[in-house]
């Protein structure tokens, strides 16, 4: 009791004279903050002391790691790196280092001439972001920077650049491969450059090329600069050139001006990509945009626009090509094992557009689907954008109204048999005329002469009409030989819109197992059209005009079917330098082609495909060979078939018959 009151006495007294207690606390806390003060202040000082060091070393672990990595690279490219200076001035803690180096050189170990060679560079780099290690490069200023790319006589001193794999395949994932690539563009896409002068020389066999680019500057990813362009000993040609980085919205674009007007044109050797292509342009511009991606696909977009090209190559046309405008705005999407290509792109050339939907896909056997479907679209821009260079009939004719236009090409490679192929035109509501340019077509309705080429080269010209004593007209062509025609070489000529299409089916299919182009599959009237209106060249071009103007004789009845059998017999080669079936009937059988017998009309028709080899169907004395009658017999039971022929004609038909021809052959 007596201890209570002496407590509760003292926390009285505390509580009247409250300076006393106060003293009392300040007293024990300063001696307990001197404490800790001291504590605080050695471990700041060791904190401090770590920092300091840490910030030493940073920059000799950072070096380590440039020379280990280079080291590491030099090893597994066989290339060596050689690097005068190499100064760390600056660095964050956010991993990112100002790195300059003075003199380097990159030099293949197999090749005498150095690849890459720079007085000065200077570049920001980050190394890591957040927890995760990465490359990503901010800056580039670089001085004197000089490139020469070497392949001459089996050497070549840039192999280093090519991709090294593994040796092992692994199964090729599309969507991974386009992230991968994308996110290394990302990172090395810097959004400030500085290039006072770059100058790359080209020596590529017997192409030696030269690009200069100066003031080239690029300040918040957009870039402006100008290039200068010398092939061999031609003049230089001078081009603006600008670009521009978006790594937030991931957006790279480019555009190439060549100076000099809105009409000048220049070259650029590095679009060489196929041997003997020459393509010229005044400007291009290109945009790639990525949309979205998720776990199933990924969503882009690649825009482009290309004015006043001039391209040459022999596989699109024998003659320089010019084109105004050409350009596209794809709509792609990127799976795991396909590449789809949207309905809603666009394919502009001039002023005519299409829409194309492809599809390429791999999964068990790689297959290609290409589709196009335009309904009710305007006849006249199309056929006026066409390059006058390219074709020789269409730029000549006007044509008005409404058409639409589908094809289906369906490949699975892995059973080229189940291939399926379809086109078509359409005359919207039968709205199509030929306003202009339809004499170019009728006038074969007339005795016309014809020149007949072998080989591209003009042979002979003859006349197809009365003016020529061979010709034979439509009535004097006899019924079974106009039959074997038919059941050899398109059987439903006088039913069909001009193609068959289970022709060009088996045709494609054969040529994709061949790979290369061995059958046409054309119909009479696009071998007619061929012979006619078109070169003898094969080009691409040549063979969409063929199409175009199949389409427009048998829509518009330019011609008459019997009018087009007519002229066929009459120019087809049925021998070496024997044009049109009389000289044929003559030539083989000393007759006129009324008089021709059941079997020597069927001779003739087997003819047609290979004339140059008729003497390989021959015995010495003029008969037929057994593997030729053999064939006559397969053709009569085609004819058969198609009720060309009747049964009983079938069983008299005998195909041991004798030509005029004989033969000396000791």
């Amino acid at each position: 009791m007596l201890l209570l009151n002496r407590v509760q006495k003292k926390k009285k007294n505390a509580l009247l004279h409250p300076h006393k207690f106060g003293a009392m606390n300040w007293h024990f806390f300063k001696k307990l903050s001197s404490k800790k003060g001291k504590v605080s202040i050695a471990v700041g000082s060791a904190i401090l002391v770590l920092l300091i060091t840490l910030g030493l070393l940073v920059t000799v672990f950072a070096k380590q790691a440039i020379h280990k990595k280079i080291a590491k690279v030099e090893q597994e490219r066989n290339v060596n790196i050689d690097i005068g200076q190499l100064k760390i001035v600056h660095y964050s803690i956010f991993g990112t280092f100002d790195i300059r180096i003075n003199d380097l050189t990159v030099q293949d170990k197999k090749a005498s001439e150095p690849f890459l060679h720079s007085d000065k560079i200077r570049t920001k780099v980050q190394v890591w972001k957040g927890f995760k290690r990465t490359l990503i490069i901010k800056d580039i200023e670089a001085n004197n920077l000089n490139i020469h790319a070497v392949k001459q006589n089996g050497k070549c001193n840039y192999n280093f650049i090519k991709s090294k794999g593994d040796g092992t395949k692994s199964e090729r994932n599309y969507q991974k491969l386009v992230t991968k690539l994308l996110g290394k563009v990302s990172d090395i896409c810097p959004t400030h450059m500085e290039i006072d002068k770059l100058t790359a020389v080209t020596d590529i066999d017997t192409s030696h090329v030269r690009y200069t680019i100066t003031d080239w500057e690029m300040r918040n990813g957009k870039g402006t600069g100008r290039a200068v362009v010398q092939d061999g000993s031609a003049r230089p040609e001078s081009w603006s050139i600008a670009c521009n980085v978006d790594r937030k919205k991931q957006q790279y674009g480019g555009e190439l001006v060549r100076e000099g007007g809105a009409q000048t044109v220049g070259s650029l050797p590095f679009l060489k990509v196929f041997e003997e292509l020459d393509v010229q342009l005044h400007e291009a511009k290109g945009q790639f945009t990525l949309l979205k991606s998720n776990k199933k696909h990924t969503d882009c977009t690649l825009s482009g626009t290309i004015r006043g090209l001039q391209c040459e190559h022999h596989y699109i046309a024998d003659v320089p090509v010019r084109i105004d405008s050409v350009g596209a705005d794809l709509k792609m999407s990127v799976f795991a094992k396909a590449i789809e290509l949207d309905s809603t792109s666009v394919v502009k050339l001039n002023r005519a557009t299409l829409h194309p939907y492809v599809r390429f896909s791999n999964d068990k056997s790689k297959r290609i689907v290409f589709k196009i479907n335009e309904k009710d679209r305007d006849a006249e821009p199309l056929f006026a954008s066409l390059p006058a260079d390219l074709f020789q009939v269409i730029p000549n004719m006007k044509v008005t109204g409404k058409m639409g236009f589908n094809c289906l090409f369906d490949c699975d490679f892995g059973c080229v048999d189940s291939l399926d192929f379809d086109f078509n035109f359409v005359n919207s509501q039968r709205s199509v005329r030929v306003a202009e340019g339809l004499g170019e077509i009728t006038r074969f309705n007339d005795q016309f002469e014809y020149t007949f080429y072998d080989n591209g080269e003009p042979v002979r010209s003859l006349w197809i009409g009365p003016n020529n004593p061979y010709f034979c007209p439509s009535y004097e062509i006899p019924e079974l030989l106009k039959q074997a025609i038919l059941a050899s070489e398109d059987g439903a000529f006088f039913v069909h819109n001009g193609f068959c299409k289970s022709a060009m089916e088996n045709a494609l299919a054969a040529d994709i197992k061949a790979g290369k182009m061995r059958r046409g599959g054309s119909t009479i009237t696009q071998q007619l059209v061929k012979n006619l209106f078109l070169s003898r060249k094969k080009v691409l071009t040549r063979k969409f005009e063929e199409i175009l103007l199949v389409w427009l004789i048998e829509d518009q009845h330019l011609i008459s079917k019997e009018r087009m059998f007519e002229i066929y017999v009459n120019i087809v080669e049925w021998a070496p330098g024997v044009i049109g079936i009389g000289e044929a009937a003559e030539f083989y059988f000393h007759k006129r082609p009324y008089e021709l017998t059941m079997p020597e009309c069927i001779y003739l028709a087997t003819l047609i495909r290979a004339p140059k080899h008729y003497a390989g169907t021959l015995n010495p004395d003029g008969t037929l060979t057994e593997v030729k009658r053999n064939e006559l017999d397969f053709v009569a039971d085609r004819m058969v078939i198609r009720e060309f022929m009747t049964e009983g004609q079938r069983a008299a038909f005998d195909s041991n018959i004798k030509t005029v021809i004989v033969r000396n052959d000791n």
